[in-house]
Parts: C-alpha cells; sequence; structure tokens
C-alpha cells in the first residue's frame, strides 16, 4: 500500500476520493487512479486498469436493449429482399439512443419471420449525430454488428460475440435494427432483436 502524506494533497484532493473529475479521459494517468467523469448526469466513475491501458467504469454491468422485442408485432416485410441489401424494416419505430462509452462487446438475440434465406442476417447499425430523428435514408449510418446467418424462420437465435467499433462508442449513440441480404425472392421480416451489450 502507497503511504499518503496528508501534507502532500492538495485543493480537492482533500474532499473527493477520485484522482480527476473532468469531461475529458484524462488519459495514461496510472494504474489505480480514478476519474469521475462529468459529461452529463448521472455522472460515471472509472479506474485505471493494471496495465494504465484502459479506463474500467467501477459498479458497469451488462445492458440488454430491446430494439425489436419479442411481443411486438412483426416488423414491415423486406420484400423480395435482393443479395448484399440492407432493409431498415423497422425504422423508425425501434431505434435507441443511449451512451455506449465503455461498452465493448455485445451479443444479438433475435428472430426472423416471413421467409428467409440462409444469407439473411440481422444487422444493427450505429449513428453518431446525436438526433434520434434522423432520415432512414440520411447517409452516416454505419454497421454495428451483423449475425452470422444460416437463421431458421421463426426460431430464436444468438449471435457469437461480437466486437463494438470504436466510432459506435461514444454517448448518445443512436442504434437501429434491419435485415440484410437475401436472394430477391425471400421476404423476411423481424420478429425480434435484443441487444446484450457489456464492457
Amino acid at each position: 500500500m502507497v503511504d499518503v502524506q496528508h501534507n502532500a494533497l492538495a485543493a480537492t484532493q482533500l474532499h473527493e476520493s477520485f484522482h480527476y473529475a473532468q469531461t475529458s479521459d484524462p488519459g495514461a494517468v496510472g494504474a489505480g487512479k480514478y476519474w469521475l467523469e462529468t459529461n452529463s448526469e448521472p455522472y460515471v466513475l472509472y479506474r485505471r486498469n493494471a496495465g494504465d491501458t484502459d479506463w474500467v467504469r467501477v459498479g458497469l454491468e451488462n445492458m440488454s436493449v430491446a430494439l425489436h422485442p419479442p411481443y411486438q408485432t412483426a416488423s414491415a416485410v423486406a420484400t423480395n429482399l435482393a443479395a448484399t441489401t440492407f432493409s431498415a424494416v423497422s425504422d423508425p419505430n425501434y431505434r435507441w439512443m443511449g451512451n455506449l462509452l465503455r461498452l465493448t462487446k455485445v451479443r444479438i438475440q433475435g428472430r426472423i419471420g416471413g421467409s428467409l434465406v440462409a444469407a439473411t442476417k440481422l444487422r444493427i447499425q450505429y449513428h453518431t449525430g446525436v438526433d434520434p430523428a434522423v432520415a432512414t435514408g440520411d447517409g452516416g449510418w454505419t454497421e454495428l454488428a451483423t449475425t452470422a446467418g444460416s437463421h431458421t424462420v421463426n426460431v430464436m437465435f444468438y449471435s457469437a460475440e461480437i466486437a463494438v467499433p470504436s466510432g459506435a462508442r461514444i454517448n448518445n449513440c443512436l442504434i437501429r435494427v434491419g435485415l440484410y441480404d437475401g436472394d430477391g425472392a425471400a421476404d423476411p421480416t423481424i420478429t425480434t432483436c435484443i441487444l446484450n451489450l457489456y464492457p
């Protein structure tokens, strides 16, 4: 244990149990240091990891986001979904905006109805424009995660772990779900999409 002398402390160090209280990342400041992120309330507390390479949120738990709850009416149909085509069939009704700043991994629980082929997948997209009403066709939507495909119609599945892209790891990240890839004939629809995000 480090022996810290009271006469070596100054100002807020005498009153606060963390080392940094600020909106921006203090960077590599030493293992075990605390940073209170004050971007927006409620504030978030982080501790610097042992290798001094990243901040670990204190008390962070997994987060589940139901973009399309299983009890909800099925999404619009992606009629004749073509190969390598994205169809935002749930948009704009099933969007979510939140803080993904320290969430690094995601798994997708989903179910696809209608008709589909092996190539058909669920794709999650994100937008960093902090406007929850951004138009469906507007630019700026980027892939966050896509399931592997080969799903069975009307059968629930759970994807492998997928890394959250660094560009999506922000506060006020807007996300949506759609269908991706087909054969130009099948008409899939989304009946469930739940994201499990974790550090």
